[in-house]
Parts: C-alpha cells; structure tokens; sequence
C-alpha cells in the first residue's frame, strides 16, 4: 500500500507566476482502498484538489492582498497561503489540523523561495489565544462533514479584522441558502459568485465544473453606515 512518503511536485498558475507544490502522488488508490476497507486513513490533505487550484488562480483577483496578513484555514500542503504570498500578502498563515502538514508547507516554502509563509498546527475550533487577526482569510474544499460550516464561521468571526473578508471556495457541498442562513447568526454577510470559465481554463482544469466562490464579511456596524 502505497503511503504519504510517495510524493510528486506538481505546477499551478497563479497569475503571471508558476507555484510549485509537493502533494500526496495516490489519492486514486488509497481511494479505492478505503472503499474496500473504512481502516484506511487516506491523506486527503496531501493533495491539491480542484477548488484549490482554482481558489490560487483567483488569488491575483483579491483588492488589498499587497501588505496584508493572510490565514488560510484546512491549508494541506499551503496551497492558498502560498499563492497568498506569491501576490503580495505580507504574511500568510497554512493552518491545518493534521500535524503532518506543516512538513509539506515548510517545504513547500522553501521550494518556491518564500520566506513569509509559516505553518500552523490548529483546529479551528481551538484557536490559540496568540494568533492576532487577519485581514483576509481562505479556504478551498472544507465543508465536507457536519458542523465544519458552524466551525469556521466561529473561526472566522475570532480571527478576521474589523474590514477583515474571508474567501471560501466549495465545489457544492454546502447549500447556498444554508451558507447566508448561518452567516447571519454568526453576524456575518455572505457573497456568491462562480468561477470565470477563463480562469478554470487558465488554471488548466478545462473538464471542471461545480465551485462556488463565497466572500464573507462581518455585517456592518451602526457605526460603519
């Protein structure tokens, strides 16, 4: 059975530049494995998915990146933090419940000259109390279990900035209706947009279909109108 030692380097687009990334190398036989056996522990956190691809090509799209403090939450091998990094974000932050992570994003670090993205060992529902805010927030594919939505709306209303905004991709689990319902009790607004055909295509996933692109923010003081 093959194990997470077996690694290849794969390449992504963002933008005018080309991120490098370790992952996982058989996703589709330990798949099929745990089909047949629910003993296996298939390392979905070592591979780039779809959404996460698409999530760093859109990366180049978001206002304010130059200069900020970036987190992204269920980071895997850093995909998001690193093309974070990669547009100007100041500091980005892969934070990943599965201790084993943070190797692949020191690594991959490394591997693309980035000397502003750390790794972070975290549950989101266990935020350490040094963690500070953020001014922007991303993740890709996180929404695959009940209660991962309430989760990382309580994450998210922890460690966002005041005009902090959080960019959610999810390749349709959760229900759009859903999403806006429980952001509103967590005092948050939520955005909807789908992913330019142009953009799936530069990122080279022609065949792929089905993500949707949240932006979430917190919903306006008094104060703030």
């Amino acid at each position: 059975m093959p194990s997470v030692a077996d690694t290849e380097v794969i390449s992504i687009r963002v933008g005018t530049h080309q991120l490098f990334l370790e992952q996982y190398a058989n996703v589709q036989t330990q798949v099929q494995a745990a089909i047949l056996c629910e003993d296996i522990d298939v390392p979905f956190w070592a591979v780039v998915w779809p959404s996460s691809i698409v999530s760093a090509a859109a990366m180049t799209l978001v206002p304010n990146l130059r200069g900020a403090r970036v987190l992204e939450l269920g980071g895997g091998v850093g995909t998001l933090a690193l093309a974070a990094a990669l547009c100007g974000a100041k500091e980005a932050v892969s934070a990943d419940i599965v201790p084993e992570a943070a190797n692949f994003v020191q690594s991959n670090a490394a591997r693309n000259n980035l000397e502003n993205v750390y790794a972070l060992t975290m549950d989101w529902n266990q935020i350490p109390d040094n963690l500070g805010r953020f001014d922007v927030v991303v993740a890709a594919d996180v929404l695959y279990a009940d209660g991962m939505l309430r989760g990382l709306l309580r994450c998210l209303s922890k460690v966002l900035t005041q005009n902090g905004v959080a960019y959610i991709a999810d390749p349709n689990r959760a229900m759009r209706g859903g999403f806006r319902g429980a952001a509103r009790l967590h005092g948050m607004v939520v955005e909807e947009s789908g992913v330019p055909v142009e953009m799936i295509q530069r990122a080279g996933l022609s065949s792929f279909r089905g993500v949707t692109l949240y932006t979430v923010r917190r919903k306006p003081s008094i104060l703030d109108l």
